[in-house]
């Protein structure tokens, strides 16, 4: 095959032509006057330029245009240019830009990321045509590099083979937009919203399917839990090892939407404390409603079961109550620090339940601050966290495009004054009351000290419990054990804790008391009801007709002045939520109001209130403006 076959006949001529014409007067009387169809001294290297740029302008470079320049060296110039002198003209025009503006055939062995370049430095293509060209390219070298994933709440990720780390596609991701820069695509050019689009469809029409996960994931076939403990490492902890292992390992991805501080496991430690149980007792918690000792080993068990996502399917939501200055913050920030490292911190709670949505996405576990003000739905938000599930949602700035949120995070949150009456969501909330500390403060740097010094001890304590829970789960203890408790998942997690059926049994029924006072704590309700039972003769009456009455009491109360707050109304707008607040608390007020129902006329439902046992401690447990209430209607 002619080695100059790709040169026209009539290129090569002109280019013969214009070499011979340039040699002077004096060097064509010499005996070097050049014999047709060979390059002699004075012609070859300019010769050889020009050849290979016409030959660049056909797409051919790199190692190719080198070797087609040796060959016509060889074959054209006499004698041959040495083959360094060719190498060097070569690589010269290959990295001249001028010669690089046909990116059709540019060279196959070329690194991507001068390919992108080459293309964004083109004037011979159009926009579109870039676009298109640098999305092609850059999957490629992705593939080459790791693999694309899709989720099933239509998120995409691509994860990197050689960092072990994911990456999502998403445009306000830090790590994406790090990632394509390093191709030396910049935010800023009118082609990365085109890119994104393009990666993102492809994720979808090409990637896998898989499960992203933020810190820990435990799997229920296998009975191991993974535990996340680097941007792209994890332990691996089952019934009889636990290991170090890259990210992506058995196919578990985590993201690094939760950061995590590295650190090590320790296989040999002193056992004579429980430095979880230590952390958990940071709060001085307040034992006249439950004792020191359970409330600390429901905050542990809890601390634990954050490594068991899976397992505890409806979230315990921790709730801690106190004044200030009892340590509840403390507590918190105790447990994010041991968990995720020195920088977690708690939240403040947004003014918006949208924006608690967005924090329970990005989060493993979410513990909110000053949980104090009532706002409207948030009984229905802690619902949904407590049994998981996914909330869709507008996009910000757009007006039909919706994205997904998926609510899998833990939830926690310190409070004052709880709020909250509903017995459905009291009753998945992990209550913990404490009080003022007795013995002074110590600053939070001092405080924290010991906890983030000695965090590869706890956490391997952690790991040491995980590991001897997994061991009980494999012995199926305690799996056909029944519990009075409403979230039968945490009750059998937190006898798994103990290990011990009948003390998890009791301390839980203590919980359950708790719950049961704090429904009805400071609740009006009652206080109104009791005033109905003094002003009404005993018998049965429909909800209306309750309703109606408490509806005056509030009225002539207001004309004296004496009520300045519109508490009930804000908790029971109308007779039917009023009605279904009647049903639900009757067990919990049994020691102060028995409330009997009976079918009556027209099949309503009708109520009988009579004193209980407590009836006359009613002001003292119901801490609102009763004695003004009370002389305003007597």
């Amino acid at each position: 095959m002619n080695c100059i076959a790709r040169l026209s006949k009539e290129e090569f001529n002109n280019i013969f032509n214009e070499e011979r014409k340039n040699i002077t007067d004096n060097e064509k009387n010499r005996e070097k006057r050049p014999t047709a169809n060979l390059f002699i001294e004075g012609m070859r290297h300019n010769s050889l330029v020009k050849i290979a740029g016409s030959l660049s302008r056909q797409g051919i470079l790199g190692n190719d245009l080198i070797a087609e320049l040796i060959a016509i060296n060889l074959r054209m110039c006499k004698p041959p240019l040495p083959n360094s002198e060719v190498i060097s003209i070569a690589k010269s025009i290959s990295e001249y830009k001028n010669y690089e503006q046909n990116t059709e055939y540019l060279d196959s062995n070329m690194d991507c990321k001068k390919k992108i370049k080459i293309i964004l430095n083109s004037k011979r293509i159009s926009v579109n045509e870039k676009s298109e060209k640098i999305t092609k390219f850059l999957i490629n070298d992705l593939n080459k590099n790791g693999y694309f994933i899709y989720t099933d709440t239509e998120n995409c990720f691509y994860f990197d083979k050689n960092r072990k780390i994911i990456v999502p596609i998403n445009l306000e991701d830090n790590l994406y937009k790090r990632l394509i820069h390093s191709y030396s695509i910049n935010p800023n050019i009118q082609h990365y919203r085109y890119i994104f689009e393009e990666l993102k469809i492809y994720a979808f029409n090409n990637g896998t399917e898989a499960a992203v996960y933020k810190f820990a994931h435990y799997n229920k076939e296998n009975n191991c839990v993974y535990l996340k403990c680097s941007r792209n490492k994890l332990y691996k902890i089952t019934i009889d090892n636990i290991v170090l292992l890259d990210n992506g390992t058995d196919g578990i991805l985590f993201s690094n939407v939760v950061e995590v501080n590295e650190f090590t496991y320790i296989e040999e430690l002193e056992e004579d404390t429980n430095p979880i149980e230590e952390i958990t007792s940071i709060c001085n918690f307040d034992d006249t409603v439950l004792p020191k000792k359970v409330q600390s080993t429901l905050a542990a068990a809890c601390f634990v079961g954050y490594c068991m996502p899976e397992f505890l399917e409806t979230k315990p939501i921790l709730a801690i109550i106190g004044t200030k200055g009892s340590g509840k913050t403390a507590l918190f920030k105790a447990i994010l620090k041991v968990l995720f490292g020195s920088k977690s911190n708690v939240n403040a709670m947004p003014e918006k339940l949208s924006d608690i949505d967005a924090l329970m996405s990005v989060s493993h576990l979410l513990l909110l601050d000053n949980f104090d003000t009532h706002k409207e739905g948030i009984n229905d938000k802690f619902a949904v966290y407590a049994t998981g599930g996914n909330v869709r949602t507008r996009k910000l700035y757009t007006n039909s495009e919706v994205h997904t949120i998926k609510l899998d995070a833990f939830l926690g949150f310190t409070t004052r004054t709880l709020s909250i009456k509903r017995d459905d969501i009291l009753q998945r909330l992990i209550l913990l009351k404490v009080k003022p500390i007795e013995n002074g403060y110590i600053p939070e740097s001092k405080l924290f000290e010991p906890i983030l010094k000695n965090r590869n001890k706890i956490l391997s304590y952690l790991i040491k419990e995980v590991q001897r829970i997994l061991r009980l789960i494999s012995d199926k203890a305690y799996e056909d054990d029944r519990f009075s408790f409403r979230m039968a998942d945490f009750a059998r997690f937190y006898t798994l804790y103990l290990d011990n059926r009948e003390k998890a049994n009791e301390n839980l029924n203590k919980l359950i008391k708790f719950q049961q006072q704090t429904c009805i704590e400071n609740d009006c309700i009652i206080m109104y009801l009791a005033e109905f039972m003094r002003k009404n003769p005993e018998g049965y009456y429909i909800a209306q007709a309750i309703y109606k009455s408490i509806e005056s009491m509030i009225s002539a109360a207001r004309n004296n002045h004496q009520v300045n707050k519109n508490e009930f109304f804000q908790n029971y707008e109308n007779v039917f939520s009023f009605a279904k607040r009647l049903n639900n608390i009757s067990k919990e007020i049994s020691d102060f109001i028995i409330i009997e129902t009976r079918k009556g006329r027209a099949n309503q439902t009708e109520y009988k209130l009579s004193k209980g046992e407590k009836f006359e401690d009613i002001d003292r447990v119901i801490e609102i403006e009763a004695d003004e209430l009370t002389s305003s209607i007597l």
